[in-house]
């Protein structure tokens, strides 16, 4: 890239005309903002490359993606663009937010999209380890089918693990459960779900954020 494209790129005609701003200290200025810009994100890319791995296997069987990551191109680079543009967050220190993130992004209607869900979890009405989620039926809404198939996931930071529950129900039921291993009671555990036509080469809708637990 060229001085002049650098000038545009960085809004470059604007900042000459500060008040006491030489060329060499704005070729400084402009060195130092690509320094920064790459730096930032190559903290980024580490940072979700590590921290994300444990998701390299299931997002690269289902991410859908957004040119160019489209599968079957996209899959786990996909996902890290994604999670990069928008759950990372905390200049300087970046820590991923995954109330943000999305596990799974296609064209299909989302799970609970225009209507409510529940969470319940754990004894004296259910297992040890184990979660149920309810939500309110949205089939017909876009092209949301009552047949699309539910995947649950868990994400466990501590233990760098996920559990996948590739078919835990139909759109159409309103309810799913599934049973964590019991290693992970006790644990912070990271809930999502989602909805496809089929698992394996079917499409998917952008991923539903469930919630954090401790899980019993």
């Amino acid at each position: 890239m060229n001085k002049n494209n650098l000038l545009k790129y960085f809004g470059g005609y604007k900042k000459i005309s500060s008040p006491g701003l030489s060329m060499s200290e704005f070729d400084k200025s402009i060195g130092s903002n690509v320094f920064f810009n790459k730096e930032a994100q190559k903290q980024k890319y580490d940072l979700v490359y590590d921290y994300l791995y444990p998701f390299k296997n299931y997002t690269q069987m289902v991410w859908e993606g957004y040119e160019p990551y489209k599968r079957p191109y996209g899959g786990f680079e996909g996902f890290l663009q994604e999670a990069i543009a928008h759950a990372v967050t905390g200049y300087p220190n970046f820590y991923v937010d995954l109330s943000k993130l999305l596990v799974s992004k296609g064209p299909l209607t989302p799970l609970f999209e225009g209507g409510d869900f529940y969470l319940y979890m754990g004894p004296p009405y259910l297992d040890p380890g184990t979660i149920e989620l309810l939500w309110e039926d949205n089939s017909g809404i876009g092209d949301a089918s009552g047949y699309d198939i539910v995947t649950l996931i868990g994400f466990n930071p501590e233990y760098k693990d996920i559990e996948v529950y590739l078919e835990v129900g139909r759109r159409g039921d309103g309810l799913a459960s599934v049973q964590f291993p019991l290693s992970f009671i006790g644990k912070e555990i990271y809930i999502w779900a989602t909805v496809s036509t089929n698992v394996i080469e079917g499409y998917y809708a952008n991923s539903r954020y469930v919630g954090k637990v401790i899980l019993v």
